[in-house]
């Protein structure tokens, strides 16, 4: 079996296999001690450097807090750049398949996790919700990370792979919503979610803090 020192579980195995090896069983005991009765703060602060994989998606950007809107029309900011948008290509069944204006949108807290393999939409769902991180959004959430990174700077998307959210259409019907850059410029499209559907490795999307 493959040794996975990259969560708390693994860390705790591989310190007692230091244990049953060395002379400094007690000082390793010790650890294990402080880490069992850490503080919720200061666990949540330690997990956060070690347990960064979800089963294939693993988190590069954290701690991204969006405020909550109170409204939002999707088609001020999703826009191509001869109508004074942002974008070289907006998917026009975001109009179609969305209510035109997003109302009550609650502040969220959201990271970016990075596929460490190739992976189905089905297996990107399901490692999220294993892994306790799943969390769809709105247009307003996807608007503030846009603007954030390619308008103001700050690194919250990658630039040479996909950028997935999740979100609901009018129907109910979960979607995704797909950020990219290529040598033309930023696009963004939707498509439903569809179980085969591949995306490579590299790949990211958006979940729970």
């Amino acid at each position: 079996m493959k040794k996975n020192f990259n969560t708390g579980l693994g860390l705790a195995r591989a310190s007692m296999e230091r244990m049953e090896s060395k002379e400094d069983g007690a000082l390793y005991t010790s650890a294990l001690k402080k880490l069992v009765n850490m503080k919720p703060g200061a666990l949540q602060k330690f997990l956060g450097k070690v347990q960064i994989l979800f089963g294939r998606l693993k988190r590069v950007v954290s701690d991204v807090l969006l405020e909550a809107t109170v409204s939002f029309k999707i088609s001020d900011f999703f826009k191509t750049k001869d109508k004074g948008g942002i974008f070289t290509y907006v998917d026009s069944d975001i109009f179609n398949w969305f209510d035109s204006e997003v109302k009550n949108s609650p502040a969220k807290e959201l990271s970016s996790y990075e596929f460490t393999e190739d992976i189905t939409e089905e297996n990107i769902i399901g490692d999220a919700k294993t892994g306790g991180i799943y969390e769809e959004v709105d247009f307003a959430h996807i608007k503030q990370i846009c603007e954030r990174h390619i308008v103001k700077g700050e690194k919250l998307l990658s630039e040479t792979g996909s950028n997935l959210f999740w979100t609901r259409n009018k129907k109910g019907d979960l979607c995704r919503v797909h950020v990219w850059l290529d040598s033309d410029g930023w696009g963004v499209d939707v498509d439903k979610f569809n179980a085969p559907d591949g995306w490579d490795v590299g790949d990211r999307s958006f979940f729970r803090n």
